[in-house]
């Protein structure tokens, strides 16, 4: 048998080589991480491999532990996307703060590329003032969700040429969350502590403020402030705060209030100083003896006159509590002739009827003295077309709760 000549067997192995290289196949695995921090993996991405077409060449998804593995993968040019339905969140004042500075002092607050991808939270390529406006109002005051979705992932391309290919990592962040403080696969953190120490007294159907204060003097560029309550007791009916400018919603179990200073200023809040304060009302359900309070929700954030987020803070909002109603109810004099004084006060505001009863509990005249404000007030009653004797005389207040009181009185001959 001849040999074939050495000039042609190099062109036949070179040519098998080629062959074997252009359908050679490779398997790898990655994790997807949140903020490209090691101790923050993502589950349930779908992890994508596209070609440099767009199109789909494999996808898997993340366990627990955020790892992903590709088997069999031709060489090629590739993308690797990321896409997910998990809960998110984290987003606070303190990302709208840099944001904002990010804006206005570009070399002294640089973004990271992820950073950066989580900042454009309306997805025109570029960050931008409806970048801060879409986070500090639509999304923190009003809880909208933002137009370039809720999850963005750091998409690279990358090459599988079979000699020891490593895939970029995938790199992937909640919308708006430029600190990455966020923890995948909880919805929330822990609600902050309130000092509850002190304790507010209220009225049924009157309205009340309740203050939420710092113990300690703070000076604050801006604020992002989220209250829990108990919307089948109370109903918030407005909140405030010392800054000139500030945005506010309000909804059955909750308030947000957010405000900064795009100017660089601070505002300056002594101790024990309100930083807000809620004007609110019982409701029929919140009976006398009980108590409710507020919690401070852990997306909370604080900015100090540095732009800084305040790491620590020690705020306190009283326990409210609803006092029994009091009726102080006497006449003068007693027993009287002709007409005699009626004195009454009252712990809660309502419309004060006067109803004057006969010995049979009959209801023999009645006096609409109208609505009035809880505090100290008299009439003068005149009796002359009443027979002598003894009649009762019951005052009832009614508001978001009915309340009466019954005393007795003599008209003399």
């Amino acid at each position: 048998m001849k040999k074939l000549p050495t000039k042609l067997l190099t062109i036949l192995v070179c040519m098998s080589l080629m062959f074997q290289m252009s359908f050679a196949q490779t398997s790898f695995s990655g994790t997807v991480l949140y903020h490209d921090n090691a101790t923050l993996p993502v589950g349930n991405v779908l992890v994508s491999i596209k070609d440099a077409q767009g199109a789909t060449v494999s996808s898997v998804t993340t366990g627990p532990n955020g790892i992903y593995s590709f088997t069999n993968i031709p060489n090629g040019d590739y993308t690797l996307t990321g896409s997910t339905a998990a809960p998110v969140g984290g987003v606070t004042m303190s990302d709208a703060s840099q944001v904002l500075m990010h804006i206005l002092f570009p070399g002294w607050f640089p973004f990271t590329p992820l950073q950066s991808l989580a900042a454009d939270v309306n997805g025109s390529g570029t960050i931008t003032m409806t970048d801060f406006t879409m986070i500090l109002i639509n999304y923190l005051t009003y809880g909208q969700s933002f137009p370039v979705g809720n999850w963005v992932f750091l998409n690279q391309p990358f090459s599988i040429t079979g000699t020891k290919d490593t895939p970029p990592r995938l790199g992937s962040s909640s919308s708006g969350d430029i600190s990455g403080v966020f923890v995948p696969g909880t919805r929330s953190l822990a609600a902050l502590l309130l000092d509850e120490s002190a304790s507010l007294s209220v009225n049924s159907g009157s309205a009340f403020d309740v203050n939420l204060s710092s113990k300690d003097a703070l000076q604050l560029n801006g604020a992002g402030i989220i209250l829990n309550y108990s919307g089948d007791l109370l109903t918030v009916e407005a909140a405030t705060c010392k800054s000139a400018e500030y945005y506010v919603n309000i909804t059955e179990n909750q308030v947000k209030i957010n405000w900064i200073k795009t100017d660089g200023s601070a505002i300056e809040f002594a101790a024990n100083e309100p930083l807000v304060t809620l004007t609110c009302r019982a409701k029929d359900s919140f009976k006398e003896g009980m108590s409710t309070s507020f919690t401070l929700d852990a997306s909370t954030s604080l900015v100090n006159k540095d732009y800084e987020e305040v790491n620590s803070f020690k705020l306190a909002m009283p326990l409210v509590e609803l006092k029994k109603a009091n009726i102080n109810l006497y006449n003068y004099p007693n027993p009287f002739v002709g007409s005699t004084v009626i004195n009454y006060g009252i712990s809660v505001d309502g419309n004060v009827r006067i109803d004057i009863l006969g010995q049979t509990s009959q209801i023999v005249k009645t006096v609409n003295v109208g609505y009035k404000a809880s505090g100290n007030y008299s009439i003068n009653f005149d009796a002359n077309d009443l027979k002598p004797g003894m009649y009762f005389y019951k005052l009832t207040v009614t508001g978001t709760s009915t309340f009466t009181e019954t005393k007795q009185m003599i008209i003399s001959n």
